[in-house]
């Protein structure tokens, strides 16, 4: 039986805040690895200063929350993995494009939405509920999280 009908996980979502400008897209992306179902280690192929350059990132998908494979909850956790396993089955030998790409919270990562075989990852993920609505501004003070509860 899956975790997701033994329990209910929740997030809230924040009021609305501050989005830098994000270059539209869409842009050819290879992905390297499905870090959790909301968190990827990406090449894009973006138009910069030089032309067609690759840019190696850790990408996040703008807007939504799934739960961690690696979180201290077990609940969260085992959810967290299936989630983590459909994404990579729904991506693996795929066209993926990204859209709407800016810098993320850390300097390190971009957040965009990643259209998989031509539809919307975190619409996709939230319609499955495997995701929660999350307002990613940079000025969100709120943590990601997840409580379990029992059904």
């Amino acid at each position: 039986m899956s975790i997701g009908l033994l329990y209910a996980c929740y997030a809230t979502a924040q009021a609305q805040g501050f989005r830098e400008p994000a270059q539209a897209g869409p842009f050819s992306v290879r992905i390297q690895r499905v870090i959790e179902g909301d968190h990827f280690d990406l090449a894009i192929r973006m138009v910069t200063r030089r032309p067609r350059s690759d840019i190696r990132t850790r990408f996040r998908l703008a807007n939504v929350n799934t739960p961690s494979p690696h979180a201290d909850q077990d609940c969260e956790r085992v959810f967290g993995e299936e989630v983590r396993a459909y994404v990579r089955q729904l991506v693996r030998g795929v066209r993926v494009r990204a859209r709407d790409v800016r810098r993320g919270r850390n300097s390190f990562e971009r957040v965009g939405r990643l259209e998989v075989g031509g539809q919307d990852l975190g619409e996709l993920l939230i319609e499955k509920g495997m995701a929660v609505p999350y307002n990613d501004s940079t000025r969100n003070p709120e943590r990601r999280t997840w409580v379990c509860v029992d059904e």
